[in-house]
């Protein structure tokens, strides 16, 4: 879901944040993203996203 942000975004989180916070509008559960699972993200992400 985060890696549809694009290159960019993540980036941002991961520099500005350090992870990210994400809520579930269908059932309201928290997810919470670590650095490395963001940067896991981006580096599957394709150079041009």
């Amino acid at each position: 879901m985060l890696a549809a942000l694009g290159r960019d975004e993540v980036r941002s989180m991961l520099d500005d944040d350090g992870g990210a916070e994400v809520t579930c509008h269908f059932c309201n559960t928290r997810y919470s993203v670590s650095g490395e699972d963001l940067a896991r993200i981006l580096d599957d992400l394709p150079s041009g996203s």
